[in-house]
């Protein structure tokens, strides 16, 4: 093991779904991040290792990497990865952020005693929780749209009463707590569409903690940053922007369900609109 070795690793194309269906809705995008990630640092002269899903084999002659360990259903996932993991030095996780997936595998790679160049576990727990998310950004004075937390079986009469008192008002959105995967999203212009759509959501019974929120409309984007270690105040962090991203989400009135389709980077911004942005990292 050299201080060049590194595991680069992404969960949708390298075996976390080994046993079930691929989402394909996420897999383009996951193999896209993957190789080009892989391609920065060959550049760099990394010796770079990779887990791959069997079905997706053929496509590792676009991962510009010799060392590509394929998983195969039969394998136990959990296993495959702790073996990289220990092997490496330096490691980055790229994984969904619902059910602390995400945060497992960084856990498990930190225990390796790996160098971990992804999120660490604070940021995670923050990122992967909407409220968690929304109450840092009110406390970093960041522009958010109101947002509530709810269980569907317990809050839905503590949700009719912030909308009687206007704490909230209509049109509203309402989405897992957990989670950045652009589905089960909902938009609620209506106490008729509010009632229909906790009922739909109840039936369907795959989770019970939502928020909920005033719908900002506008074009769905996120940032890319990367961040470094502030010294003088261990709250913050210093953070340069790489890219604006743009992402493609499809509210379909039909199956009362949103879908996420992709997206692409980078997105090009206004002069105006850049600047504000540049003013919220900087504070």
């Amino acid at each position: 093991m050299s201080n060049q070795d590194i595991f680069i690793f992404e969960y949708i194309s390298g075996g976390g779904f080994n046993k079930v269906n691929i989402p394909s809705s996420l897999l383009c995008e996951g193999f896209s991040m993957l190789r080009s990630l892989i391609m920065d640092f060959n550049q760099l002269s990394f010796d770079i290792s990779t887990l791959i899903d069997e079905r997706i084999q053929f496509l590792s002659s676009y991962l510009r990497t010799e060392n590509i360990v394929t998983v195969k259903s039969t394998d136990s996932f959990n296993q495959r990865f702790s073996n990289m993991v220990k092997s490496s030095k330096l490691c980055l996780i790229i994984a969904p952020e619902f059910s602390n997936i995400l945060y497992n595998l960084t856990e498990k790679a930190l225990k390796s005693n790996c160098i971990l160049l992804s999120q660490n576990l604070k940021l995670i727990e923050i990122g992967t929780s909407k409220i968690k998310n929304y109450n840092y950004f009110i406390k970093q004075k960041l522009p958010s749209p109101r947002t509530y937390k709810f269980d569907l079986y317990e809050d839905e009469i503590k949700i009719k009463l912030l909308i009687k008192d206007e704490m909230i008002r209509f049109p509203l959105i309402i989405k897992p707590e957990d989670g950045v995967g652009g589905e089960d999203i909902h938009i609620v212009k209506s106490n008729d569409s509010l009632n229909f759509i906790i009922k739909y959501l109840k039936e369907k019974k795959e989770r019970s903690r939502y928020v909920i929120q005033n719908y900002v409309k506008g074009v769905d984007l996120s940032a890319t940053l990367l961040g470094t270690a502030n010294n003088k105040n261990k709250d913050s962090c210093y953070c340069k922007l790489l890219s604006i991203n743009r992402q493609s989400v499809n509210f379909s009135q039909k199956r009362h369900n949103s879908e996420y389709l992709g997206g692409y980077t980078p997105y090009e911004l206004g002069k105006p609109l850049k600047k504000k942005i540049y003013s919220y990292l900087e504070k």
